[in-house]
């Protein structure tokens, strides 16, 4: 849904102003979780501006920084640009979070490798884009990328805080969505507004922001947000073969760094795990897995013992009973 809705974006970009795109964008997303949440939305708010005001500021900020350009480079530049270098940078950030955790080799060449393949974008769209253009499309997709990995850690924070998947999707977007209607005020977009660019950007919505914002904040909830950084690297491919089939428009600067990406990371999955079951290792014992994944393990690995415990106490219990009753049958002949 990710790489197809950047290209969505890059259809419904060329046929409505930018700043209306982002506004009913966002609003459809503020609105629909809000009306999932709306039982607890209010002490949602409470617990934020109680405890986590500073982490809810950051969390708006980096949203408001990498949305924004999700919504932008697509149209300036191309879609699968955007996805290949934000996606890059979230890997290379989550591999390098969890090198830091755990001072693997396996993970610091995965960190060398992805970082060389991101050096490697950027050296091929040096002969794409030229002179400002060019600094203008390194610094405003490092940014994005930046922004956006901030975030995914941010909503980690969230999670690890107690908050559901819904109740983080649903207050996550007010920054951009205040800058943009100040910006659709301003600048008379409502003027070009028509039934057609609602309908645009309620699909747009359901499929930018809603569904896989959604499903990435379940997987941070399960995985960690290191990992899930490091599996986002899966994305950039399908953009490419989605722009390819939509717009024709897909070049080897993209398409050399989106394939090599997913094969990094495919290649230390199962290294990882072909090392784990050699050495006998469970996936509870990875220090890379975040607390909340290693407790579901170990939750399932004590109820499996409990259950294998009652089973064979029953079996004891049984044998006893047994052992009992031809006591009793055999104790007449010995009398």
């Amino acid at each position: 849904m990710t790489a197809g809705s950047v290209v969505l974006i890059r259809i419904v970009g060329l046929q409505i102003p930018a700043m209306l795109m982002v506004f009913l964008t966002t609003s459809y997303s503020i609105l629909i979780f809000h009306a999932l949440t709306y039982r607890d939305i209010g002490s949602v708010y409470r617990k934020i501006l109680s405890s986590s005001k500073m982490v809810y500021f950051q969390l708006n900020i980096a949203l408001l920084v990498g949305w924004a350009g999700t919504f932008l480079i697509p149209i300036y530049f191309t879609p699968s640009a955007l996805l290949v270098s934000s996606m890059s940078i979230s890997s290379l950030g989550g591999s390098l979070s969890s090198y830091l955790k755990t001072r693997r080799r396996s993970d610091l060449v995965e960190c060398c490798l992805l970082a060389a393949n991101l050096v490697l974008f950027y050296i091929l769209y040096a002969n794409q884009y030229h002179g400002w253009k060019y600094v203008s499309f390194v610094a405003s997709t490092a940014v994005v990328g930046v922004a956006l990995y901030a975030s995914l850690r941010l909503f980690g924070y969230f999670h690890d805080n107690g908050f559901t998947a819904s109740q983080i999707s649903a207050i996550r977007f007010w920054a951009l969505w205040v800058i943009s209607l100040s910006m659709v005020i301003s600048q008379g977009e409502f003027a070009v507004l028509t039934p057609k660019a609602m309908l645009y950007t309620a699909a747009l919505g359901l499929v930018s922001m809603v569904l896989p914002l959604y499903f990435l904040q379940r997987s941070i909830g399960s995985l960690g947000s290191d990992k899930t950084g490091i599996l986002v690297g899966f994305t950039p491919i399908v953009a490419i073969i989605l722009e390819r089939l939509v717009h024709d428009e897909t070049t080897i600067f993209d398409a050399v760094p989106a394939i090599l990406l997913p094969v990094i990371i495919l290649s230390f999955l199962v290294y990882g795990r072909v090392k784990m079951v050699r050495h006998g290792i469970e996936p509870a014992q990875d220090p890379a897995l975040p607390r909340s994944f290693v407790g579901v393990l170990d939750d399932e690995r004590h109820e499996r013992d409990r259950m294998l415990g009652d089973v064979s106490g029953d079996v004891e219990d049984a044998a006893v009973q047994g052992t009992l009753s031809h006591a009793k049958d055999v104790a007449p002949y010995h009398d």
